[in-house]
């Protein structure tokens, strides 16, 4: 009898093992993927000051699978749509690492702010890659369980500009005049005025915009040459900083 279950309890180790070889799917490597809940970040310097030519946007890429003791590397590629290395981001690296020990690395993407971005929309696209490190299973996910929505988890998009498309709202039409991008930064730039203190109504006061008229308005009349608009007429203030 105990002959017997000796014979069974090898021939189920040998079952085990056999099993155990055709369910390793990962063929002795780790899988990597993006931390991300979105498949986009889009970045507006549309209310940063004009002084910060940088933004950037981190992406965390993290190991599914054991923790090394070694030093692993993650490769990307990066998609360039409309942006320019060196000119509209600073240059990516082809691979990044993930220290011994650790579980994931980090991709700073550094923004760089030019006058094009007043214009139109820059886009990148950084893409995983698979190495003699990683694999690329996890391709995909949702927020929750059951979510009809997906995203993905290899690649992201960042989208990024400075255009001010309308007016915020603590803009007063009558003391500083028709809106436009121009003016908007003109002000922020010559009176030193965080652009996102135009978002607080508590600090644009209907007293503080009209100071701020009456002070741009000052200025622009004694410049030597005038600052003209996008559609080439003077800049002014509104109508009631002379009446």
């Amino acid at each position: 009898m105990n002959k017997i279950l000796i014979i069974i309890g090898i021939c189920l180790s040998f079952a085990f093992i056999g099993c155990n070889s055709d369910l390793d799917t990962w063929s002795g490597k780790d899988v990597v993927y993006l931390d991300q809940t979105v498949d986009s970040t889009v970045v507006s310097f549309a209310y940063i000051d004009s002084q910060y030519k940088i933004d950037t946007v981190v992406l965390r890429v993290n190991v599914m699978g054991e923790v090394s003791n070694e030093i692993r590397y993650i490769n990307i590629n990066v998609t360039n749509t409309n942006a320019e290395a060196g000119i509209d981001y600073q240059p990516l690296n082809d691979s990044y690492e993930i220290p011994a020990g650790s579980v994931y690395c980090e991709i700073p993407v550094c923004l760089i702010r030019t006058e094009a971005l007043q214009k139109e929309i820059k886009e990148v696209k950084i893409e995983l890659l698979e190495n003699e490190n990683f694999n690329l299973l996890y391709k995909e996910d949702a927020p929750s369980t059951g979510s009809s929505i997906i995203y993905n988890k290899l690649s992201h998009r960042i989208f990024f500009h400075e255009m001010i498309l309308e007016a915020p709202d603590t803009w007063n039409e009558s003391w500083l005049g028709i809106f436009s991008a121009k003016k908007f930064t003109t002000i922020c730039n010559v009176m030193d005025i965080p652009r996102e203190k135009f978002l607080d109504n508590t600090y644009m006061t209907f007293g503080r915009i009209q100071v701020i008229a009456r002070y741009m308005d000052d200025y622009l009349n004694n410049l030597p040459e005038p600052i003209l608009e996008d559609d080439g007429k003077k800049m002014t203030m509104g109508q009631s900083v002379t009446n």
